[in-house]
């Protein structure tokens, strides 16, 4: 892993989603393709159990919601089918789609090049497309990126060590993102549904496939958030990656911000429906032109930037994601402004004039949603002074707006006055060193009476008692002295 001191003084460049990786030669179209190697190019058990615990999410989550849906259907509950299944399916399907066009990109940059060694074999392309309509095209990047790390720790060549593990990166990268995404269309509406019908709808007993469905969904969605935020750490060469320990307070703080998000939205829905898209909406409008205003390039395709900062909108919806570099204090402290205004807003209205009151859940979603947002707080707080990964963080700092507006923003010129920073003073030497000072470090007294005249040179002091000489002649002559 780099030193913090490399880290700080490396220059800042922009980075592309899904740049190509090359065996032979550093960069392609101008961009460094070398990003965030460590010097040891190390795969550990650590990613792999990551990696593992994506899958298994994964499967946890489309399993226990396929169940339930089938669950409705045995019981004649033909709209809570039709509902479950839908958010399931279409969120799916849609990041099937988004799979095959990354792998319709890598088979043509395939076939462009000349070396055997960089193509991938005919059945590695069934078994890709195979998963990929089985819709498990986030399960074939994690396998494909635990296939490249082991084989970075077997080369022993430098040069393919580094090439599959840079390959190993960008699988991550690819299935953190595409299980993000799917996590948001799919596992935080999913919830919604089942925790609307949990209140709506209450079974007879206790259904425990009814309570691990949202369960699943919940930790699906905040599990995605921590991979898809260690693996852009990954990507970059400026920062450090993440501990275990940072791991463990990430995914605390993000689950307690999704979790009461997703009840104040359920318990909304439960008295006033479909009006809950209004607020939803405004949410989504205002981050995605925020997202414009900021002038991202991971993309570099205008469109697919466009689509990206869409769907980045509506994962904003349930909780907050930084897509910029750059310190992060003032888009935080907006988002959550706007974050806790609406949470607040939404349950007060939904808890004054519910009829459910008296019920069970009633004063429960009051704790729930009250000890959520605390504990959030706290771990949030904790996170970023205990476990972030960077020493370089400063808790005050002094203001300054042109930073404040290229965070919110973008980059705007700053003048050279500004960004002139003022220099520490040298320190002094030490006192029996300096003139004037005699060996215990007393001021000499003829030098302080003495320091305060200009110093004359030896060859004017003629000129001098001249000059005083005519002025004591002018003065006995206006005087009569």
């Amino acid at each position: 892993m780099p030193d913090s001191n490399s880290l700080k003084h490396r220059p800042k460049q922009i980075r592309y989603f899904r740049h190509p990786v090359t065996l032979h030669g550093d960069s392609v179209d101008g961009v460094d393709v070398v990003d965030g190697l460590p010097s040891r190019l190390s795969y550990t058990n650590l990613d792999i159990f990551i990696a593992l615990i994506t899958i298994v999410c994964f499967y946890g989550d489309f399993i226990s919601d396929i169940a339930l849906a089938f669950r409705y259907f045995a019981r004649a509950k033909y709209l809570w089918f039709g509902l479950t299944l839908a958010f399931v399916a279409v969120p799916s399907i849609c990041n099937s789609m988004l799979n095959f066009y990354f792998y319709y990109q890598d088979y043509k940059r395939e076939r462009e090049k000349k070396d055997p060694s960089e193509k991938s074999p005919p059945g590695m392309w069934l078994f890709r497309f195979g998963l990929t309509v089985l819709q498990m095209g986030p399960v074939c990047r994690n396998i494909e990126s635990i296939r490249y790390g082991n084989k970075s720790l077997k080369a022993t060549d430098r040069k393919m060590k580094e090439y599959y593990y840079r390959w190993m990166l960008r699988e991550d990268a690819d299935a953190c993102l595409l299980r993000l995404f799917e996590c948001f269309m799919e596992s935080a509406p999913q919830m919604t549904l089942q925790l609307f019908l949990l209140v709506n709808d209450p079974p007879v007993g206790i259904d425990i496939l009814r309570i691990i469905s949202p369960l699943t969904s919940w930790l699906s969605a905040s599990w995605s958030l921590v991979s898809y935020h260690r693996a852009l750490r990954y990507l970059r060469d400026d920062c450090r990656n993440q501990t275990l320990c940072g791991l463990i307070g990430y995914f605390l703080w993000r689950a307690l911000e999704v979790g009461p998000r997703v009840i104040v939205f359920s318990m909304f829905i439960t008295e006033f429906y479909i009006w809950i898209l209004i607020p939803i909406g405004i949410h989504w409008l205002f981050m995605f032109s925020w997202f414009q205003c900021q002038r991202l390039t991971f993309c570099k395709d205008y469109i697919w930037q466009t689509f990206f900062n869409m769907v980045c909108a509506l994962i904003s919806v349930f909780c907050y994601i930084n897509v910029k570099d750059g310190r992060s204090r003032y888009r935080l402290l907006l988002f959550y402004f706007i974050f806790f205004t609406e949470n607040l807003t939404l349950f007060g209205i939904w808890f004054r004039f519910t009829t459910h009151m008296g019920t069970w859940y009633h004063l429960a979603t009051f704790f729930a949603v009250l000890l959520g947002a605390i504990l959030q707080m706290m771990h949030f707080c904790c996170y970023y002074y205990f476990c972030h990964p960077n020493d370089d963080r400063y808790i005050c700092t002094p203001f300054n707006k042109y930073e404040m507006f290229e965070s919110l923003c973008f980059p705007v010129p700053v003048p050279e006055k500004v960004c002139q920073k003022p220099t520490k003073p040298e320190k002094p030497p030490f006192i029996s060193d300096q003139p004037n000072y005699d060996r215990n470090g007393y001021q000499s007294q003829t030098a302080s009476i003495y320091s305060s005249y200009p110093e004359t040179d030896v060859t004017d002091s003629k000129k001098t008692i001249d000059t005083v000489s005519e002025t004591s002649s002018k003065r006995t002559t206006e005087t009569g002295v």
